[in-house]
């Protein structure tokens, strides 16, 4: 899971979270300590550009089931998410950011986490 908050028109993650058994999974198959969270660390995204942007701008969600249907302008991380087998993405404005989540399951509709995050 990753949080991207604004800053100055850019957003970027503030926050990130891997659970144990995906981080020793991507070091197993991999060799290093990278994963799609920390790849998606490294950049940024203007207000309005591609998923993180869309709905930090809208203040809405967004659901991917597909992201390998997505192209590179609709979702500047495809080729990380390709990269870390990232099938389904599901995103929704949350305490003035985005919080970001995905699986390496392609998901048939969003995760039911949302209710769970709301902040009152």
């Amino acid at each position: 899971a990753l949080f991207w908050k604004e800053d100055e028109g850019r957003l970027s993650v503030a926050a990130r979270y891997n659970t144990p058994v995906r981080v020793w999974t991507c070091k197993a198959t991999r060799g290093d300590g990278e994963t799609f969270a920390t790849k998606s660390q490294t950049m940024s995204m203007l207000v309005g550009q591609g998923l993180i942007g869309r709905v930090f701008a809208s203040k809405g969600e967004e659901f991917v089931p597909d992201t390998s249907a997505l192209s590179a302008d609709r979702f500047p991380r495809l080729q990380h998410a390709k990269e870390f087998g990232i099938k389904s993405i599901g995103a929704f404005f949350c305490d003035g950011g985005v919080l970001e989540f995905g699986s390496t399951k392609k998901w048939d509709s969003i995760p039911k986490i949302k209710a769970t995050v709301e902040l009152p």
